[in-house]
C-alpha cells in the first residue's frame, strides 16, 4: 500500500478518473490526522495509478485551479446579472435590461468561453 499526501491523492484521482465514483469505483483511506491517504479499494477496469502518475495528475490539477476559480467567479457574476436582468424586466426598465444583456453577450459569455477553452487545452 502506497501512501500519498491526502490532498494530492484526492485531486489526482479526480483528474485521472473524472467519471469514477469515489465510493463504488475506489475508496481512499486516511491516517488518523487525515494527512496521508492510500487507495483502500479499487474496482476500476484499469490498474491503479503509479506514484508518478499520482504526482503528475496532482500537479496538473493544481495548475488548472486558478482557471477553475476564475470560471466559478465569472459564473457567479453571470448569475447575478441574470437576476438583475429579471428585476429590470419586471420593473419595466428595458434600458437597464438591454445594457445587462449586452454585457452578458459581449463581455461575460466570451470570457467564460475563453476560460473553458484554456482549461480544456491545458
Amino acid at each position: 500500500m502506497t501512501r500519498y499526501p491526502l490532498a494530492d491523492l484526492v485531486v489526482a484521482l479526480a483528474q485521472l478518473y473524472p467519471t469514477a465514483d469515489n465510493y463504488r469505483d475506489y475508496r481512499v483511506a486516511t491516517d488518523h490526522l487525515a494527512v496521508e491517504g492510500w487507495i483502500d479499494h479499487w474496482a476500476l477496469p484499469v490498474a491503479q495509478p503509479t506514484p508518478g502518475e499520482v504526482a503528475t495528475a496532482a500537479q496538473a490539477a493544481r495548475a488548472l485551479e486558478p482557471l477553475r476559480r476564475d470560471l466559478r467567479d465569472t459564473q457567479a457574476m453571470v448569475d447575478e446579472r441574470l437576476q438583475m436582468h429579471s428585476r429590470a424586466v419586471a420593473w419595466g426598465n428595458i434600458t437597464a435590461a438591454d445594457e445587462i444583456t449586452r454585457e452578458l453577450n459581449e463581455d461575460l459569455k466570451p470570457y467564460m468561453e475563453d476560460l473553458k477553452n484554456a482549461a480544456n487545452s491545458a
